[in-house]
């Protein structure tokens, strides 16, 4: 028990302690913002950078770590949560340490934690500045675990100790150096890096020409290599000028520190022998668009390959790539198309085909022509002549043309006139019209209200060509007769555009008595001790007073204006008899007259105003007939259906 005792005790003696230097938020630094990362809860973390000049540190805290510890740069990265209080750093050989956070932790916030050894942080500490020339250089520290820093940079109170420290940037060469801390001084060290490359200029001719060092491709045409962007690394290298068609140059050279001076390099073309001839001797030959005069052609050319363009006026032409190989002859002949056989539609077909006035036939025909352009001409009576350009290539097959029909003056009137025109159902003017119409048949409608529509197909062939209508008014008196129901009767209606009023008289249906048999219509006060009883029926009786007045109103269709809606009204009254059969003899007060038992009376009423509500329609006939049908409700028989007709007289 005593020895653990010991032991325990002198593993707390020789143990280290961390010292937490400082513990501060960084707020220019953005790291927590471009490295983003989501903590469990969707929170954005936090990142505490920790520098150190202390290995193989672990780390954890009161809410877990929200991903795996980085090192970046020679720090630390811990991804916490916002809101973290404490954090625990644990190392070998130390005392755990549970540090707790005094200040608040926030979501995108950057802090710094700076931690060392009880020894260090006993030490006496100073500072130091680096400066390089050029700045922007990268500085490792290994005694800090390898913080990296760039020029200019400050270590700010560190322990007065000396420093390993390199220096990097690219195309200089590396500086490795000891670096000493003095206790409560701040020195500055200016550090002047050596350029890794030289300048040159190369000049190329051609001017297009490729460069390549070491037989990596470094541009096309001269080059100024000079600068840390550019500058050619120190030491030997190959330099190769190439360009196709043209002989490569290739040397090696030591490229020293500072200025290298200028290394020329001129080509000088690889060449072939072109011959050319062509029928027609007077073509245009054109070698990559540049003219090569007159033929035939003969000369020696650059090798490569070359764009052959043949033209002349009327061919053909010849466009082709060709090859010109080093020390070579090429040999062409080249023999020009100058006709093709076309065809030539037109619409409408039979128009005559001219070219340089000389008729060559009639469409649909096939024509020769020659290649490029031609100027052709179609005639057709009734149409316009149509001059145009073929432009025939060898792809060429027909050529659809369309000829646009003359434009006649018409005259279009009417009478009355201000009737709209409507040609195809198109409304174009009013009459009187003078129009400019293209050659051809068309449907012509003329409309005005009040009258009758005229339509007519009119041809339009020639110039000045005047078309008149009459318009038929549709004012009209209409005479006739409408029979039902046992009913029947006269009418006259007025009719004015689309409205017209109608007046009628009508005889109502005959009420007969069952018995059919005849009997005296009688006052029953004429016979003494008569009563009427036992009522066998009822008539309508000659003698009888009774009739029935109609109105009704007639609404025309726009669109078809012999056609009309009815609406109208019947009012009458009917007088009736109401028939008896004596049940004793009555005699007459004022003669020997008498009613005998079983024989038929009838008293006569007066009957009440009865009105018969009327809907149907009517239909004019060639002008000067029409025809009704209607139904009228609530007549004596019931709702009863009515047909009628008559004459139309015309009003003006």
């Amino acid at each position: 028990m005593l020895l653990v005792i010991l032991l325990v005790f002198s593993t707390g003696v020789i143990a280290d302690e961390f010292v937490v230097r400082s513990f501060k938020p960084a707020p220019a630094d953005l790291s927590a913002i471009q490295f983003e990362f989501l903590d469990v809860n969707d929170e954005k973390c936090a990142i505490i950078k920790v520098r150190t000049d202390l290995r193989n540190l672990t780390f954890d805290c009161g809410k877990n770590l929200a991903k795996d510890i980085e090192m970046r740069n020679g720090e630390y990265w811990l991804y916490v949560s916002p809101g973290e209080k404490r954090i625990t750093i644990v190392k070998d050989g130390f005392i755990t340490l549970h540090y707790p956070i005094q200040i608040p932790i926030v979501s995108s916030r950057v802090y710094v934690l700076e931690i060392t050894n009880k020894e260090k942080a006993a030490a006496e500490t100073g500072s130091m500045i680096i400066n390089t020339s050029p700045q922007g250089a990268e500085i490792k520290i290994k005694e800090l675990s390898g913080l990296v820093m760039n020029t200019p940079a400050k270590l700010d109170d560190y322990p007065a100790f000396p420093y390993s420290v390199s220096i990097f940037k690219e195309r200089y060469r590396m500086i490795d150096t000891i670096l000493t801390l003095h206790p409560g001084e701040e020195i500055v060290h200016n550090l002047v890096l050596e350029p890794a490359w030289g300048d040159l200029i190369i000049i190329v001719d051609p001017i297009d020409a490729d460069i390549y060092v070491d037989d990596v491709f470094f541009g096309t045409g001269s080059q100024q290599l000079v600068s840390a962007e550019s500058g050619i690394d120190i030491g030997k290298h190959k330099i190769k000028v190439i360009k196709q068609g043209f002989t490569g140059r290739e040397t090696e050279i030591e490229i020293t520190r500072g200025n290298n001076g200028t290394q020329e390099f001129v080509l000088h073309p690889i060449q072939g022998f072109l011959n050319i001839r062509v029928t027609p001797a007077d073509a245009i030959v054109l070698l990559n668009g540049l003219n090569m005069g007159s033929l035939p052609f003969a000369d020696s050319l650059q090798v490569g390959f070359y764009e052959l363009d043949i033209r002349r006026e009327s061919y053909l032409p010849v466009n082709k790539t060709i090859e010109i190989k080093a020390n070579q002859r090429l040999s062409l002949f080249e023999e020009l198309q100058h006709t093709k056989t076309v065809r030539i539609i037109s619409n409408p077909l039979q128009a005559e085909i001219y070219q340089d006035g000389n008729f060559l036939g009639r469409t649909p025909a096939k024509i020769t022509l020659t290649y490029g352009t031609n100027h052709i001409t179609l005639k057709k009576a009734n149409f316009e002549d149509l001059t145009t350009e073929l432009t025939v290539t060898q792809a060429t097959e027909r050529f659809d043309l369309n000829l646009e029909p003359k434009k006649y003056a018409v005259e279009i009137a009417s009478s009355p006139s201000g009737a709209s025109i409507y040609v195809d159902n198109v409304w174009i003017n009013e009459t009187p019209a003078n129009l400019k119409v293209p050659y051809g048949t068309y449907h012509l409608m003329i409309e005005k209200s009040g009258y009758f529509r005229k339509r007519k197909t009119i041809p339009v062939k020639h110039d000045k060509q005047r078309f008149n209508f009459r318009l038929k008014t549709l004012k009209h008196l209409r005479v006739g007769f409408i029979k039902g129901a046992e009913s029947w009767g006269g009418e006259l209606t007025y009719v004015d555009n689309l409205v017209g009023m109608g007046l009628g008289y009508f005889k109502p249906p005959h009420l007969e008595f069952a018995h059919e048999i005849d009997h005296p219509n009688i006052e029953p006060g004429d016979y003494y001790d008569l009563e009427p009883s036992g009522l066998a029926g009822k008539v309508t009786n000659s003698d009888s007073l009774n009739y029935k007045i109609s109105g009704k109103v007639h609404i025309f269709f726009n669109k078809a204006p012999t056609f009309s809606a009815v609406l109208g009204m019947a009012v009458g009254r009917i007088h009736y008899s109401e028939v008896y059969q004596a049940e004793n003899n009555y005699e007459y007060r004022y003669s020997s007259d008498y009613i005998r038992t079983g024989e038929y009376f009838s008293v006569a009423k007066k009957g009440n105003l009865k009105v018969s509500p009327i809907l149907g329609v009517s239909a004019r006939i060639f002008r000067y007939l029409y025809a009704n049908a209607e139904y009228w409700f609530f007549t004596e028989k019931g709702t009863s259906f009515f047909i009628g007709g008559g004459i139309c007289i015309p009003l003006r």
